[in-house]
């Protein structure tokens, strides 16, 4: 068991540090959230007839669990997918492979891994969620365990499938053409054609058990009839819609189909152990080794190399030059498509409403600007410069502090369209809130935590969208 937990903690730490996690994170947290609807949104995403939800930690727990399931299953199986395939093209499989370890523990800490992965995404939501419509707590009572409840009967065995199944079809199909088709095929006419009446056992999302149980609530106070169907979608009119207290207390019915789904799908890795092939390299896909020719030096060019003395190499103390430089840098983190379009929100910010501009082009600004703190700040970390720049003529106390300077200049910049609706105090409040923002980012890559740092920067700003920040900065 200590082996499992052990190479799946490995595992677990590769997705985290892979390219497309932190996109992967802000796709879903935004999908989500914006599913979600804030409690003062003018928009509403399920109604059963004429009637939804009113906010209380039970229809968030429950609204948020079956959407979370929806979403979390196309999120994470393009993240999680195609992870078996790439670790032998890097080598990684390898070493995996020439572990003492089984193929059953190699299988399940796989598994385990995957489960990890997206309980991070889950855990993730969690938090933004209660903080977003923390007014709703305390005016319910801060009934936590309603809230958790439907996320510990609904997603908690969904994430077990749905990593279960990423596993089964990333270890047995080659072509990702295939496994892609073999998902949509399974998943999503799971999703929308089963009846939990009928197949409990392929419900694994809830969203047909949460249609069912609010059908059951609105038939026994007599609002609806058997006739009357239920959508899901934006509703911008919220006046038109009625709102239901409901308690939710019939997710325990149906939690042992999805225990028992579970629990067939963990024979099936058991079953795989005996046919894995254990990440076995592919000659198709070894580098091929060239023979170099060695080459003779052309007649006339001497190849003894010329160095200058060094009492010649004067270093630059100029603060102006460093500045420049690490402004160079930074225009090259930023590709030119991010580039363009954060010049063109900026300027549709001074044509478009304060709300447009407060809860969707600033946010989505500073979401783009994000290479600013994972790229430049780690900047000589990603590239491996750190003995190169002890060796610098520059104080560390002036490298830090241009990168600080640069970053606030830029994020100032950026809020100059939210300005013309703040007050000059506010103004500086924000000022030197992105200060201690910036300050901060550095801050976390001495002590390698930029991860930590980064995530909460894309909740943050997600936060926005749903329209109540978490920390409001402006």
């Amino acid at each position: 068991m200590h082996t499992i937990f052990h190479l799946a903690y490995q595992q677990y730490k590769h997705h985290v540090k892979k390219k497309g996690f932190l996109l992967s994170l802000f796709l879903f947290l935004f999908l989500a959230i914006n599913l979600i609807p804030h409690h003062t949104a003018e928009y509403a995403t399920f109604y059963f007839g004429n009637y939804t939800g009113a906010p209380s930690a039970a229809w968030l727990g429950s609204l948020g669990a079956v959407l979370c399931n929806t979403v979390l299953l196309i999120i994470g199986f393009f993240f999680l997918e195609g992870n078996y395939q790439q670790k032998i093209q890097q080598g990684i499989g390898r070493l995996i492979r020439s572990t003492a370890a089984s193929n059953s523990t190699i299988l399940w800490s796989q598994w385990l891994s995957n489960v990890f992965t997206l309980l991070t995404f889950l855990a993730l939501l969690i938090a933004t969620l209660f903080l977003s419509n923390l007014s709703v707590f305390i005016q319910d009572g801060f009934h936590l365990f309603t809230f958790l409840k439907p996320f510990a009967l609904l997603s908690l065995p969904f994430i077990g499938i749905l990593a279960a199944f990423v596993l089964l079809i990333d270890t047995s199909i080659k072509s990702r053409v295939l496994r892609i088709i073999l998902f949509m095929v399974l998943f999503l006419t799971v999703h929308t054609m089963t009846n939990p009446t009928f197949i409990p056992f392929l419900d694994v999302i809830g969203f047909n058990e949460l249609t069912s149980i609010v059908k059951q609530e609105l038939l026994a106070q007599q609002l609806i009839d058997n006739e009357t169907g239920y959508g899901i979608g934006y509703i911008t009119n919220k006046k038109d819609l009625q709102y239901i207290d409901w308690s939710f207390t019939n997710w325990t019915l149906h939690l042992m189909p999805k225990l028992f789904t579970l629990f067939c799908l963990g024979l099936l890795i058991q079953l795989k152990a005996f046919f894995f092939g254990r990440y076995k390299i592919n000659n198709s896909i070894l580098p091929t080794i060239k023979k170099e020719i060695p080459l003779s030096s052309p007649k006339g060019i001497s190849t003894t190399r010329q160095w200058k003395g060094i009492d010649s190499i004067t270093p630059s103390q100029q603060w102006i030059y460093l500045w420049f430089q690490e402004w160079k840098l930074l225009q090259k983190l930023f590709h030119p498509i991010a580039i363009i379009t954060i010049i063109a929100l900026w300027i549709a910010a001074f044509y478009a409403t304060e709300t447009i501009v407060s809860y969707m082009i600033t946010p989505a600004m500073m979401l783009l600007a994000l290479p600013l703190y994972s790229r430049f700040f780690n900047s000589i970390a990603q590239n491996n410069l750190a003995n190169l720049f002890l060796t610098s003529s520059y104080h560390p106390v002036l490298q830090a502090g241009i990168k600080i300077s640069i970053a606030t200049f830029i994020n100032i910049l950026l809020l100059i369209p939210i300005f013309k609706y703040q007050i000059p105090l506010e103004i500086g409040i924000t000022t030197i809130a992105f200060l201690l923002l910036s300050i901060t980012a550095l801050i976390s890559t001495r002590y390698r935590a930029l991860k930590l740092f980064e995530i909460a920067y894309i909740v943050l700003f997600i936060s926005y969208t749903n329209g109540s920040p978490l920390l409001p900065l402006y």
